[in-house]
């Protein structure tokens, strides 16, 4: 496995970056006279060694297949951003979500204009009384430390992210969005096994897998939760609908 200058610093949060195909820099004068010189802004990215969410984000997008497999095809950069992020929807479908929202910070090879896609969730207009509400806490259990989480309909929000990927597709991306869906669609429809990575994350959400019978069909059948090596699948997903992507 290839190295990069990050196997050079001592930062626990650094080194856990090392082995990434990314050629990351240190935060210092060395990355910021090559971005001046190029004329390239700057990624950052910042967190810890032991923040759950910053191993979740290393290999949701710095280790995916599905974003090799686009490149080869001849896609640029949005392309396989884009169908990295339908892999993480079957392969993370709790934490990374077409039900949610985000944003985008996006420029073009050969141009200084940068576009912001804000597609992130929106809430209700009108606020309801609590006694409607189907809303009540839950506790992830991350093993040195629980968070609360509240769930239920009254945590739902209206999603962008599935209007915000056909506007980020229409304006940056090369290829069809069909393509760009084909390999999460296979690893929806086909199975795989689960990383003992992948394993630990539904232990850590396990009241949310198991609150209704639809969800726990998926991920708890039988009310026991899939384990490390064993096959996930999830054939009626969104992907399912793949036909009617342009």
């Amino acid at each position: 496995m290839t190295e990069n200058r990050l196997a050079r610093e001592t930062s626990p949060y650094l080194l856990q970056h090392a082995h990434n195909p990314v050629d990351w820099y240190p935060w210092g004068s060395e990355a910021f006279q090559k971005a001046a010189s190029e004329r390239k802004p700057i990624f950052l990215s910042i967190g810890y060694s032991t923040c759950h969410w910053c191993h979740v984000m290393e290999r949701e997008s710095f280790e995916n297949q599905a974003v090799a497999e686009i490149l080869q095809d001849g896609g640029n950069a949005f392309d396989a951003c884009i169908a990295g992020l339908f892999m993480t929807f079957v392969a993370e479908a709790v934490f990374a979500s077409p039900g949610g929202g985000g944003f985008l910070m996006a420029r073009r090879a050969g141009s200084d204009k940068i576009t912001l896609f804000d597609f992130f969730a929106e809430t209700p207009r009108k606020r309801r009384p609590a006694s409607e509400i189907d809303f009540y806490p839950i506790y992830a259990d991350f093993g040195p430390a629980k968070q609360e989480f509240h769930i239920g309909a009254g945590s739902s929000a209206t999603p962008g992210v599935v209007p915000g990927l056909f506007a980020m597709h229409q304006e940056l991306c090369r290829l069809p969005m069909k393509r760009l869906v084909e390999p999460a669609v296979r690893a929806a429809r086909a199975g795989f096994p689960l990383s003992a990575f992948q394993a630990y994350l539904l232990t850590v959400i396990a009241p949310i897998l198991k609150a209704t019978a639809g969800v726990a069909n998926i991920f708890a059948p039988g009310d026991t939760l899939l384990k490390a090596g064993e096959t996930f699948s999830n054939p009626a997903s969104i992907f399912r609908s793949r036909a009617s992507l342009r």
